[in-house]
C-alpha cells in the first residue's frame, strides 16, 4: 500500500510502456488482438482493421503522452522542493540576521526555482500533455 501523495510521483526515467486500447470489459484488464478475435469471432476483420490502423497511432501517442506527463510532475515537484527550500533558508535568514550566507543561499534557490518555472512554461510539458 502506498500513500496516494507519493503514489503519482514522476520518475527519473519515463518507462516506454505498451499499452494497448482493448480492454476485457470483466477484468478491466488489457487484452490483444488475437484474444479479442478468439472472443468475438463475428468482429474479426474489424478487429484486424483496428490492429493495422489505430493500434499503432495508440501506442505512439500513449508513448508520448506518459513522457509529456512525466515530464510535468517532474518540472512541479522541483518547483515544490525549490519553494520549501527557498522558505526554509528565509527562516534561517531571519533567525540568523547578523550572517549573510543565508540570504545568498535564498537568493541563490529563489533564481534557480525561476528558470526552473520559466523553462517549464516554455517547454510546453502540460499543453502538449494536455493535446494528446
Amino acid at each position: 500500500m502506498t500513500i496516494a501523495l507519493f503514489r503519482r510521483l514522476p520518475k527519473l526515467v519515463a518507462s516506454r510502456g505498451t499499452d494497448h486500447p482493448l480492454v476485457d470489459p470483466a477484468t478491466n484488464a488489457s487484452i490483444t488482438v488475437d484474444d479479442a478475435v478468439a472472443r468475438w469471432l463475428s468482429l474479426t476483420i474489424e478487429l484486424r482493421d483496428l490492429e493495422e490502423v489505430l493500434v499503432p497511432v495508440y501506442q505512439e501517442c500513449s508513448l508520448a503522452v506518459g513522457l509529456e506527463q512525466n515530464r510535468h510532475r517532474r518540472q512541479q515537484v522541483l518547483l515544490l522542493v525549490g519553494g520549501l527550500l527557498t522558505a526554509a533558508f528565509g527562516a534561517v535568514q531571519a533567525a540568523l540576521s547578523d550572517s549573510v550566507w543565508p540570504g545568498i543561499v535564498v537568493a541563490g534557490v529563489a533564481a534557480a526555482t525561476s528558470a526552473v518555472a520559466s523553462i517549464g512554461r516554455e517547454s510546453g510539458a502540460l499543453d502538449a500533455y494536455l493535446s494528446y
